[in-house]
């Protein structure tokens, strides 16, 4: 006496809630991936400016170490003269280091370069 239409809803109904759990999973996945990837580019750049940063932590920019400094000038935060022991060629390679990021971060597709062949080589 059961009716077997009650059967078709029950299946469509755990497929469709597995589907969706499944892709709430996915999403979750993708969403720490992707984030580790930016963190990893952030940390790159920031350890670029980092080395041009004379590394003293003497505090006079108004943070606490070099680290934190570089972190500010890598999200502009704070104009490239912020640390007086920098020269004026240290702050345009700053600027150069968050050009470049932001180059990235607006076209994240990466450039392949042309493999030297036998056949494309200069001669």
């Amino acid at each position: 006496m059961s009716n077997p239409w009650l059967y078709v809803l029950i299946f469509v109904l755990v497929i469709t809630g597995g589907s969706i759990l499944l892709a709430a999973i996915y999403g979750l996945f993708i969403a720490a991936i992707g984030s580790r990837f930016s963190a990893k580019t952030l940390n790159k750049y920031c350890g670029q400016i980092r080395d041009v940063l004379p590394g003293k932590n003497c505090k006079e920019c108004g943070f606490d170490n070099c680290s934190e400094c570089a972190e500010a000038l890598l999200r502009a935060e704070v104009d490239d003269s912020v640390c007086h022991h920098v020269s004026q060629d240290d702050q345009k390679k700053i600027a150069e280091i968050r050009e470049s990021l932001q180059k990235i971060m607006t076209d994240p597709t990466p450039v392949k370069k042309k493999k030297k062949s036998f056949w494309n080589r200069k001669r």
